[in-house]
């Protein structure tokens, strides 16, 4: 009976709580099987293009009958995770959608501050990716968080510089975990990856912040769980034999665990609070 209760209630919380975008029609409708199969909440799945103007997000929503509680509003999301699409194959030039992002714009750096400046000028096109930051943290309430998944360029290349001073005006960073070369390689991509981890929080809160210097958690995944054509990869001894469980069962050769571990650990030694 308790297990039959826990189940209806994630279903509830789903039903009410949780939403899933994609830009491809099949992925949602392929999702949204997958949760109606397991008797899962569903009904805040649709398929639209998220960068588009909140307005018309809003009404692809309600046309596809996602609740009230559910439609795509400015800073609507506690809690939000994404892999957004990489590359300059998919470029945005449209300049209604780059309009509503900072990030649309160009960047200047001020010579005398060396602070880096918007222009009043459009992009001619901007890589998706870049303009999801920005979306991603319009979507978030205040003290929101979320996770998203970027090429390492954005993170260390000097001519995006810009995007990482935008990143500190909005967000506390919480944490980067670097991921291993072939972690989207059998999924056709070859993109260096790292995950960056944000808080939203308003310019005073950051203020304060930054005075103190605060703590960022740094990591380094090299080893995913599979190799570069998705064959799950298990753990060895010296020997070459297969570790086992206390249940008998091969362990999966991943630091993610140990990753989790050492940001519980980061979070109780810096007292860290979200």
């Amino acid at each position: 009976e308790m297990k039959e209760r826990a189940n209806e209630f994630v279903k509830d919380y789903a039903h009410a709580y949780i939403e899933g975008i994609d830009i491809n029609p099949d992925l949602a409708k392929v999702a949204k099987m997958h949760m109606v199969l397991y008797d899962d909440g569903h009904t805040g799945i649709f398929a639209v293009n998220s960068l588009l103007p909140f307005n018309e997000l809003v009404s692809i929503a309600e046309k596809a009958g996602v609740p009230r509680s559910l439609r795509p509003e400015p800073e609507s999301f506690k809690v939000l995770m994404t892999n957004p699409p990489f590359g300059t194959k998919g470029k945005v030039t449209d300049k209604t959608i780059l309009r509503q992002f900072e990030l649309g714009y160009k960047w200047k750096k001020d010579k005398k501050t060396g602070k880096w400046e918007k222009t009043n000028e459009l992009q001619n096109g901007q890589v998706p990716d870049i303009l999801f930051i920005e979306r991603c943290l319009q979507f978030l309430d205040n003290g929101g968080r979320m996770a998203i998944v970027l090429p390492d360029g954005n993170l260390t290349n000097s001519s995006l510089e810009y995007i990482r001073e935008f990143i500190r005006s909005k967000a506390r960073i919480l944490g980067v975990v670097s991921l291993p070369q072939e972690t989207f390689v059998p999924h056709g991509a070859g993109s260096k990856t790292s995950l960056l981890f944000l808080q939203k929080l308003s310019e005073e809160e950051l203020e304060v912040l930054k005075k103190e210097d605060y703590p960022i958690f740094m990591g380094i995944c090299e080893k995913i769980g599979y190799d570069i054509r998705g064959g799950t990869l298990f753990k060895k001894d010296e020997k070459g034999e297969l570790i086992r469980d206390e249940s008998g069962n091969p362990i999966i050769d991943t630091d993610i665990p140990e990753i989790v571990e050492a940001f519980e650990d980061f979070k109780r030694k810096y007292e860290v609070k979200f």
